[in-house]
């Protein structure tokens, strides 16, 4: 990491870390009225483009407050959007289905296989009967929300599907029967 890289890396990890909730790592989310920090699993791509590594403990504790805190039905809301006004739509919107394949992608290079895998074939389950999926989805009312289909959760799937197949693939698959 260049010199100007390792300080921008170490302003934000000095700033977003928060003891309080175990070592877990926070991003801002902008609301109306003004601008607070909370549990938002985007930081889940940190680990994916090599700000932190997958095993540094923020990292780990950033994964285990959102398992603990975001996860409705097995699946990852991308904030908890059960308050009013916290991004400006009604409160109850459905898990975000990006973030969840990136829980898969952090738990799969932490080396939770069997988790990361479990969780993923439970996003193959929300595909409608072409493969289709949507951005979001509502686990209560079983139904895909918003954009309809969503390139990006299919390239998410794609690249969720490769990084599964590369740590733990078929030999591996193969040992475990």
């Amino acid at each position: 990491m260049a010199g100007r890289d390792r300080s921008i890396n170490g302003a934000n990890c000095a700033t977003r870390y928060t003891p309080t909730y175990a070592t877990t790592l926070f991003a801002p989310i902008a609301t109306p009225s003004s601008s607070i920090t909370a549990l938002d699993a985007s930081v889940l791509m940190m680990s994916l483009v090599g700000f932190l590594p997958a095993q540094d403990p923020r990292i780990v504790g950033t994964v285990e407050a959102i398992q603990r805190d975001l996860v409705d039905e097995g699946l990852v809301r991308r904030y908890n959007t059960d308050d009013a006004n916290v991004d400006g739509l009604p409160p109850g919107e459905g898990a975000f289905l990006p973030c969840t394949f990136w829980l898969v992608d952090n738990l799969t290079m932490m080396g939770r296989y069997d988790e990361a895998r479990a969780i993923f074939e439970r996003l193959l389950s929300l595909c409608n009967d072409v493969g289709l999926m949507s951005e979001e989805y509502d686990p209560r009312g079983k139904r895909q929300l918003g954009n309809f289909p969503q390139a990006f959760t299919h390239v998410f799937l794609i690249n969720t599907a490769h990084n599964l197949s590369r740590a733990q693939g078929p030999a591996q698959e193969r040992a475990k029967t």
